[in-house]
């Protein structure tokens, strides 16, 4: 009778015309998603090789330690297709500079220009809204729409219990809301897989599977919330009202309001406290600075690129006090700069500190979220998340201490300063007649610029090694849970309230 009861349920779902718009709308903007964010994936994938093969060259072509700047990025993963997350706003490449410590990144991989418009417009966000839509439509009026067409008092006649009856409601609507989830995974895998030639390692197709059967749970819960809505009052229009309304608050109004709320209640340094810090910081740098070349009587100049005061300098040639003036400014200045930037960088963790504080308490406030545990399981299993991109920004930061103590170990910050800028030795400045006379040599054979020297050995420029990390199942097997318990909350208020519900 159970299976009977099922079937009847099943089919007639299939048969209205909700299930085919719901079909059709899943499966077409599943599809439209994938294929422009696919699009944008290899473009980004492609943009981030070509940057980094860039950089490799420049860095087997660097003449001096001081022309090492290195840019690094972090490669997109195939997996942020289905879910962009904080990808596509936290950006991708850093610059790693001796005077400033990474904080934040700047998105230098080209995207599709499409998603200008709809930024995060991916299957992730099409799930959300769609398949938890679809389910409330599916079952509004389970219960109070049989009982205005009298056939809900015929079915409980029959020799089945309620809970029989109340059991079949909820598979039914189950088994029907994930045929059009199914269908559009396939066909997202379909267009990635055929049409982007992109393939997946076994752990991106474990979460594949996990990350469907989080949709297909996410759906069952506002199945069990229709369902729960409709044997609370008699009227279907009533019942759809109660779970729009549930709808409304859960997917949209508490994600969308808790990113407002949690800067209110745990406000964050401003702008401009943090600016006017930065600028004096900034302005007692400045000081010593010409403090120092006023009390030293420095004298900037030179044969050479770039102002007294840039990372990227070099000094070609010139008379031995240049040198000399060059060699004890730089003694001075350089760490004195990397000071500096620890101390901004010190100011800069406070304030993001307190954005993390903020983001804490927004999760909190979206705790009863069902699409907050949807988002950030997906997160999660594509390694789009804040947590996979503060980690990157982690290994900048521990690569620009690794470029520094490289250098340390060489002298380039003390005795051997001068090898920071130049590739001459000491001994060739003794005299200005031996400036004068390579002078000479080069004008007569046309040749000027540090082009005469041979690129640096390979130990100068450290490599930068960063692969994104796997997808973090565990971490959404802790959101899945609690989608599940959700449900469970749910059926079972559900499950109680019918044995009490009026049939005639």
């Amino acid at each position: 009778m159970f299976l009977t009861l099922l079937s009847k349920e099943i089919r007639e779902h299939l048969l209205t015309f909700r299930f085919g718009a719901a079909l059709i709308t899943i499966v077409l903007l599943s599809i439209i998603s994938t294929w422009i964010l696919g699009d944008n994936y290899i473009i980004r994938k492609s943009t981030a090789t070509r940057l980094a093969d860039s950089y490799l060259q420049q860095a087997r072509e660097v003449r001096f330690p001081s022309q090492i700047l290195p840019n690094v990025q972090r490669p997109p993963t195939p997996l942020s297709i289905i879910a962009q997350g904080e990808d596509y706003r936290l950006g991708n490449t850093v610059q790693v500079r001796r005077r400033s410590v990474p904080h934040e990144a700047d998105d230098n991989l080209t995207k599709n220009r499409l998603l200008a418009s709809i930024p995060s417009f991916d299957m992730m966000l099409v799930l959300m809204f769609s398949v938890s839509l679809f389910g409330i439509l599916l079952s509004y009026d389970g219960f109070s729409g049989d009982r205005e067409r009298g056939t809900l008092k015929m079915v409980c006649s029959f020799a089945l219990k309620r809970s029989g009856i109340f059991a079949s409601k909820f598979f039914a609507g189950s088994i029907v809301l994930s045929i059009p989830i199914l269908i559009s995974f396939i066909a997202s895998l379909m267009v990635m897989l055929f049409f982007h030639q992109i393939t997946f390692s076994a752990i991106q197709w474990a979460a594949i599977v996990v990350m469907l059967l989080t949709a297909i749970l996410y759906g069952m819960l506002f199945i069990t919330a229709g369902l729960l809505s409709s044997v609370l009052v008699i009227r279907s229009s009533t019942s759809l009202a109660i779970a729009l309304l549930f709808w409304t608050l859960v997917v949209v109004v508490i994600p969308s309001g808790s990113n407002f709320l949690a800067p209110l209640l745990k406000p964050a340094y401003s702008p401009e406290e943090i600016n006017s810090k930065l600028q004096a910081s900034s302005l007692e740098l400045m000081q010593q600075r010409e403090e120092f070349i006023r009390t030293h009587n420095i004298s900037f100049s030179s044969n050479g690129g770039d102002w007294e005061g840039a990372e990227g300098l070099w000094w070609f040639d010139g008379y031995p006090s240049w040198l000399e003036d060059w060699k004890t400014f730089f003694i001075f200045y350089e760490p004195l700069c990397q000071r500096y930037a620890e101390n901004i960088w010190d100011l800069r963790r406070k304030h993001l500190a307190r954005k993390i504080e903020q983001r804490e308490l927004s999760f909190a406030v979206n705790f009863v979220s069902p699409a907050f545990h949807l988002q950030r399981a997906y997160t999660a299993l594509t390694v789009t998340g804040y947590e996979s991109h503060a980690e990157f920004m982690e290994k900048c930061r521990q690569y620009r201490h690794t470029l520094l103590n490289t250098f340390a170990q060489k002298g380039l910050f003390g005795k051997n300063a001068h090898r920071f800028f130049t590739r001459w030795e000491l001994s060739d400045f003794e005299r200005p007649e031996q400036y004068e006379q390579r002078l000479a040599e080069r004008r007569a054979k046309g040749i000027w610029g540090p082009q005469i020297w041979d690129p640096l050995p390979e130990d100068y420029v450290p490599p930068f090694n960063y692969e994104s990390g796997k997808p973090n199942i565990e971490d959404a097997l802790w959101h899945i849970v609690v989608l599940l318990f959700m449900t469970l909350i749910a059926f079972s208020a559900g499950f109680v309230i019918f044995f009490r519900y009026d049939v005639r």
